[in-house]
């Protein structure tokens, strides 16, 4: 954009120039317009200069602050990968840790389960029959009890 603007005006000093080399036929005629417009030349090209300098300037701060952004861009894109790559480290660390817990706990209940079948079929089969064995004649105590008293009152 800068280079575009300073080929036009460098085409514009050249038309420019074209009319100081014909000064001489102006001269000739007796009017030296060239002579009258060169202090506006001057102007014009010194604010020419001014514009594509300010164009310049424009395009380095533009630069400079695109730059700060893609290298800022950058560095928070790297913390956020790394924060990501820690979350997921410490999820799946959590994981395991889950998983070896349950696992443990599943081992305790089958051995516990296990225990317990062991227990039942030692014992409590022999326990449920000395109970049944136990209740029978208090039941049979208690039917005789209450009859006697039923013939008694």
């Amino acid at each position: 954009m800068v280079e575009e603007l300073k080929k036009k005006f460098k085409e514009l000093q050249d038309s420019f120039n074209a009319l100081f080399e014909q000064k001489p036929k102006n001269e000739e005629l007796g009017t030296d317009i060239i002579k009258k417009q060169e202090p506006f030349f001057e102007k014009l090209t010194k604010f020419s200069e001014n514009i594509a300098l300010g164009f310049e300037n424009m395009q380095k701060k533009y630069n400079e602050d695109y730059n700060k952004m893609k290298i800022s861009f950058q560095d928070t894109q790297k913390k956020w990968d790394e924060k990501i790559k820690e979350l997921e480290k410490n999820q799946q660390e959590k994981k395991d840790e889950w998983k070896k817990s349950f696992e443990e706990w599943k081992k305790q209940n089958q051995e516990n389960l296990k225990e317990g079948l062991n227990f039942w079929n030692k014992t409590g089969w022999r326990l449920y029959i000395q109970m049944l064995l136990g209740t029978i004649p208090v039941i049979i105590i208690l039917i005789i009890i209450f009859n006697l008293l039923n013939m008694f009152f």
